[in-house]
Order: C-alpha cells, then sequence, then structure tokens
C-alpha cells in the first residue's frame, strides 16, 4: 500500500498532463537555447501560479504553430516577452500567463533520440512482449519444478496415507486468475500510453469547389409574321434585324456546392459588336453594380436598330462592305466571399454569341448539345485547405478515433487491475484461512495426516527441530512426506522419516504470521 501511495504521488507529480500528471515533457530543437538547452535534450515543464523574468517557459505560438521554449526577459501590459539565450531578438508573440504551458523545472540531457527510439511501435511492443514472456517462463518453471517433486513424492506414498486433498487449489485459482488480469492489465496500460503519447490529429488536403453557373435567355414580342408565327422572339431563335428593333436579355447567375460567408461582389453586363478588321463597339446592357449574396440577376436591352445604324454608318464612312461581324453578350461577375476562413475572389465572365449579319443575327452553335452548354454556362473553383481531423484505428471493422482507443484502453486496464487487486485479496486471504490451515497449505501435497507418533519421540534416532519451517524444509529436501498428528494437549506433532533419522516437531502456530513471511509462503503455494 506505501508503495502504490508513493508510485501515485510521483506520478501526479511528473506523469504526463495528458495522462493525469502535471509535467509536460519537451524535446528540444534548435540552437535557441544554447548554451542552456540543446537539441536533443528533453525539458520537463509545470505550470506555476505565477512567472518571473529570467525563467524559462514553454507556450504555444499560434503564428509558428509550434511550441516554443524561450526564456523571459520582460513584461508588457500582462504579457511576457521572451527570448531565446542564443537569440539577439525577441519573440515577435508575447504570451499571456494562461498561455503559457509551465516553466522548465527539470533538463534530461540528449534524451529525446532515446524516447523516439522506444516510441518506435516495433521497439515499445517489443520490450512490453520480453517483460511479459520472461514472467510467463519464470510462473512456468515454477509450476514445472512443483509438479516434478509433486510425482515423485507421490511414487512413494503409502496407500494407507491420507492426503490433504486440494488444500491448496483455492489459493492456486486466485493465484492463477491475478496473473492472468495483471498480465492484461499491464498490456491495455502499455498500448494506452503508447497511444495517449501519440498524435491525436493528423492532416490531410482537403479540396473545397464551388460552382459559379449561369443562365442566358431572351425574349421580345413582335407583329405575327411567317418568322414569328407566334408574335415572341424565344431563347435560340435567330434575330431577324428589320422585324426586331430590340430583344430584352437575361442573365441569371448563382454559387453552388459550398456555402461562402460575407458574400457579395460587383457585377454588369455588355454586348460587344465586333467586326474581323478589328472595329468594335460596347454597349451597355446592365451598369456595375454591387450585390450582397451568391445570387444575380442581370438584364438589359440588346439595342438591334441602333447596332444596324453603326455598321451602316461605318460601311458608308469607310467603304468597306465586305467586313463580318459577331455580337458577343457578355455579363461579368465578380464573386468575392469567404469560404473555410479563407478569401474567395472569382471573376465570372462566360460569352454568348450571335454571327452578325445585313439582315439577321444568328447564334454561332446551333447543335443542341452545344448549344444548351452555351445557354448555361458553369466554372467550377476550388480551395485546397489543410484540415486537422482525428486519427483513427482499425480495429476489424471498427475505425475508432485515437483519443477513444487510449482513453477505453485505460479505462480497461483500470478495471483489470482492480479486478487483479481482488483476485489478489482473495489469494491471500486463503493463504490466511487459520494458522494449522496456513502450514498445512506451506506443506502441501507432503503434508499426511497420521496417529499414533507419539511412541516415536522415545526413539534414539529422532532428531528434535524447533520450528515448522526447519521440519518442512527438511521434509522438501529430503522429497519425504511430513506426517502430522494433533495431540490431545491441543499441540502438534510432525515426524518425517528419512532412512534411520527420524525429524520431529512438536508445537503450535501462531496466531499471526508476518507479512514478509506470507509473502514468502505465497511463492510455496501451488
Amino acid at each position: 500500500m506505501i508503495i502504490l501511495v508513493l508510485l501515485a504521488i510521483f506520478w501526479v507529480r511528473w506523469g504526463p498532463l495528458s495522462l493525469g500528471g502535471t509535467a509536460t515533457y519537451l524535446s528540444v530543437s534548435g540552437d535557441s537555447m544554447l548554451p542552456t538547452y540543446r537539441a536533443g535534450d528533453i525539458v520537463v515543464v509545470r505550470r506555476s501560479p505565477d512567472y518571473q523574468v529570467g525563467e524559462v517557459v514553454a507556450y504555444w505560438d499560434p503564428g509558428l504553430q509550434s511550441i516554443i521554449l524561450h526564456r523571459i526577459v520582460g513584461t508588457v501590459d500582462g504579457r511576457f516577452v521572451t527570448r531565446g539565450d542564443h537569440n539577439a531578438w525577441e519573440d515577435p508573440y508575447q504570451p499571456t500567463k494562461d498561455e503559457i504551458l509551465g516553466k522548465a523545472v527539470l533538463q534530461i540531457p540528449n534524451a529525446a533520440g532515446y524516447v523516439a527510439w522506444v516510441k518506435r511501435p516495433a521497439v515499445y511492443f517489443s520490450i512490453l512482449a520480453v517483460v511479459g514472456i520472461a514472467w510467463v517462463v519464470f510462473e512456468l518453471r515454477d509450476m514445472r519444478t512443483q509438479t516434478r517433486r509433486r510425482r515423485r513424492v507421490r511414487g512413494r506414498a503409502s496407500r494407507h496415507a491420507k492426503h490433504p486433498s486440494g488444500g491448496s487449489v483455492l489459493a492456486s485459482s486466485y493465484r492463477l486468475f491475478f496473473y492472468l488480469t495483471a498480465a492484461l492489465g499491464v498490456l491495455l496500460l502499455g498500448w494506452g500510453v503508447y497511444l495517449a503519447q501519440s498524435p491525436r490529429v493528423e492532416s490531410i488536403m482537403q479540396v473545397l469547389t464551388f460552382i459559379q453557373r449561369g443562365t442566358f435567355s431572351y425574349e421580345a414580342d413582335v407583329s405575327q409574321s411567317s418568322a414569328y408565327p407566334d408574335g415572341t422572339v424565344k431563347t435560340g431563335d435567330p434575330l431577324f434585324l428589320e422585324l426586331l428593333p430590340a430583344v430584352s436579355v437575361v442573365f441569371d447567375y448563382e454559387v453552388q456546392g459550398q456555402t461562402l460567408t460575407n458574400a457579395g461582389g460587383k457585377a454588369e453586363m455588355v454586348a460587344i459588336l465586333r467586326g474581323q478588321s478589328g472595329w468594335s463597339r460596347t454597349y451597355s446592357l446592365e451598369e456595375p453594380f454591387s450585390f450582397e449574396g451568391m445570387v444575380v440577376h442581370l438584364e438589359g436591352t440588346l439595342p438591334l436598330a441602333q447596332m444596324r445604324q453603326d455598321v451602316e454608318t461605318l460601311q458608308q464612312e469607310t467603304g468597306y462592305r465586305f467586313d463580318r461581324y459577331t455580337l458577343t453578350i457578355r455579363p461579368q461577375v465578380q464573386q468575392q466571399g469567404i469560404l473555410a476562413g479563407k478569401p474567395v475572389e472569382s471573376l465570372f465572365a462566360p460569352e454568348l454569341t450571335f454571327e452578325w449579319e445585313p439582315l439577321i443575327a444568328k447564334l454561332a452553335f446551333t447543335d443542341a448539345d452545344k448549344l444548351k452548354v452555351i445557354l448555361n454556362p458553369e466554372k467550377t473553383g476550388n480551395i485546397s485547405l489543410t484540415a486537422q481531423i482525428p486519427r483513427r484505428i482499425r480495429i476489424l471493422e471498427w475505425e475508432p478515433t485515437v483519443e477513444t482507443v487510449w482513453k477505453a484502453a485505460m479505462l480497461a486496464a483500470l478495471v483489470l487491475f482492480l479486478t487483479a487487486g481482488f483476485a489478489y485479496r482473495r489469494w491471500q486471504r486463503a493463504l490466511w484461512m487459520d494458522p494449522l490451515k496456513l502450514w498445512q497449505i506451506r506443506a502441501g501435497y507432503l503434508w499426511v495426516e497420521s496417529r499414533g507418533l507419539g511412541h516415536i519421540s522415545q526413539g534414539a534416532n529422532v532428531v528434535w527441530l524447533e520450528d515448522f519451517d526447519s521440519i518442512l524444509k527438511v521434509a522438501r529436501d529430503y522429497e519425504r512426506f511430513l506426517f502430522h498428528e494433533e495431540l490431545e494437549d491441543g499441540q502438534h506433532f510432525f515426524v518425517v522419516r528419512d532412512l534411520d533419522v527420524i525429524y520431529a516437531f512438536k508445537g503450535s502456530p501462531r496466531r499471526v504470521e508476518r507479512l514478509s513471511h506470507l509473502r514468502d509462503i505465497s511463492r510455496e503455494v501451488t
């Protein structure tokens, strides 16, 4: 019990913080703390109610995304100013008291390499396996020795001797159960400690995809004619310039796939009439404006009559009538927002193109599949993120997190240790039945109940021994039975026969055994 209390005190003082202790173990890298600490040293830090200038502390630097181990050189507005002993500059980040992991209390030179070697799975579990195998081999040797002795003595046993029937069976059962639960508990404890010290998260590259989609449409109402029998111009129809002075153009835009926060941007729509000669004219269909969200509606009027007049004026002025023209409708949406904490900015500017002739403007593509793609343009945007996700362990078809497994392993180890403690207690109680029974259990298969041993004490070849331990040792050494008889005065008479010599002891067992003696007895019981 004292040892357990001392171990508990030691663990609370020096155990890792992640396993219920109060200490954090850090491996030094770099030369910023020379000559105080060198790369490869292990430094133990522990939280303190206050920190003073001159103390070496560890804190998390959010900018560097790492733990910094430097010395406090001052304070500013409740924050600590730190600097490495080997550096000529102060650290840019100034931690608060709550951000400090602790101050250095112990240095273990050049220990990081050994710890890293031991933490390798193959080495770590090999050590556990060696310890476990050594324990099993020791127990098997002990059991084999006891079995051989039992067989040799029983081979010479008298037919009429009355042997104790399994006096140590109960203790043996509890002993075996104790060893099994303790061994399994040690294995689970080792596994739990290993997992608790291993990384609990892992970094993965995560790609977030968002899609900018748009839809072109145009329409106009005209007089019924053979060109437009129902008096309506619909999306996909050719535009006969003699019949259409203008057309209403619409572009609907939205973002799909992801939700942008603080979404918004700017949008506009123009029409561009250009010739192969390089001449072009731009017409604003909707002036630039700002919007909020991820949906935009653009609408404007395409001035066909004005465009036709501009082309005719150009031809009259230049005399050049062999140019070929195209009409392009171009919406522009500058989308902005934040996705997964990162800013997003993407320009979406699809084009709907018509071939412009003196009397008609028609879509450049008439194939149904191509036309569908042109009228419904889309653009895919990607953002690559380094995400931290919990590490998982595959156990058959189950993939729990490392956090779950190490906690479950530690809990299971605790339950097993409690069970082992119960088995050990029952084992010891089985040994403490009563003083005489305790002697009988210690003698085990050597114990033989007998009658009429009193006359033996009158012989000349009797060697009287002082205590039970002495006569039990003789019986074991010579592999002879230990004959027992309870006398009328309450004392117990023991005899061991060895050729012509008889060893005898008369006495009563003590009511109380020393704890150290009990430990020796527990090793004797099979």
